[in-house]
């Protein structure tokens, strides 16, 4: 399943050794650039895409209350939590290859809906005060 802001269909990339597969084409790209030697056959190989089907993270969310939720999605955890129509009281993600614009507005964001954050090796925890 493709978890997406939106639920919009999607170009869907794969390439790396499978766990980089993403929406967002560059992601794969820095990650095969990143080792290359040690990579060089799956460069070669390219990366494959194809449309997808997705869902929406809050019509995701809607099929039930959750209290925690845990991203790693590939660099898309950022986008995914500032659309969040439900605020669980936990949230985990991987914070480490976001952009400082998105960490900026995840910031924001976090103070605005009254959660505390920590952040250690690249991933962050916030939790909702009450």
């Amino acid at each position: 399943m493709i978890v997406t802001t939106d639920g919009s269909d999607v170009m869907w990339y794969q390439g790396g050794e499978g766990y980089t597969d993403t929406i967002k084409k560059e992601f794969i790209e820095n990650h095969l650039k990143s080792g290359y030697e040690k990579n060089k056959h799956l460069w070669i190989e390219g990366i494959k895409e194809s449309q997808r089907h997705s869902i929406s993270i809050n019509q995701l969310m809607s099929e039930k209350e959750y209290d925690w939720l845990h991203l790693d999605v590939e660099g898309i955890d950022g986008d995914l939590i500032l659309c969040l129509e439900q605020r669980p009281n936990i949230i985990i993600y991987e914070s480490m290859n976001l952009s400082e614009e998105i960490n900026f507005k995840l910031n924001e964001w976090f103070l605005q809906n009254k959660y505390i954050t920590l952040t250690d090796n690249g991933n962050t925890i916030a939790k909702k005060i009450r």
